[in-house]
């Protein structure tokens, strides 16, 4: 499968029993979004960051992979090419993203996920949602729903209420 589906796929079933969730934290530049994923993630043993990427060049006691992953930024576009990307967008001439790899890989870990990202990429991510949510009504208009995919069309109104809330 590939890592669009699997993260679709990860992301709408989290109204399982024990399944992870995903919170998405976002707003505009310096407006304390990293701030609060840290303390929520500090707080919670079940809670993990999902490190973002950027090409600008860090600031004094950053660490990569803490703080981000620091991209040149042709290695950032051909990511962004590859599709290696939940979310992407330039703010303030530099490039940030989430790579879809980390949010799977906390995912398939069993960890509930934070991420932080702006309002563009917020836009995205509700962009992609409503492309879900077209895929899962033809499904369901043909017949073809499996019981996770009626789990996951179930919860689509709670995932639209959560991006308005971001």
């Amino acid at each position: 499968r590939s890592a669009d589906a699997q993260l679709k796929s990860a992301s709408l079933a989290t109204n399982l029993p024990d399944s992870p969730e995903t919170t998405i934290v976002s707003g505009p530049s310096g407006s304390g979004k990293t701030t609060l994923c840290r303390a929520l993630s500090a707080s919670d043993d079940q809670c993990r960051y999902a490190v973002s990427c950027t090409t600008r060049a860090p600031r004094g006691g950053e660490i990569e992979g803490r703080d981000y992953h620091f991209l040149s930024r042709a290695d950032f576009e051909a990511r962004t090419t590859r599709g290696d990307f939940l979310e992407w967008a330039e703010v303030h001439g530099n490039l940030y993203g989430t790579l879809k790899s980390s949010v799977l890989d906390l995912i398939g870990a069993g960890r509930d996920v934070l991420m932080d990202i702006d309002v563009q990429g917020a836009a995205q991510i509700r962009s992609d949602l409503e492309q879900v949510k077209l895929d899962l009504e033809a499904a369901r208009r043909a017949g073809d729903l499996t019981r996770m995919s009626e789990l996951q069309y179930g919860r689509i109104p709670e995932l639209e209420k959560q991006l308005e809330l971001a």
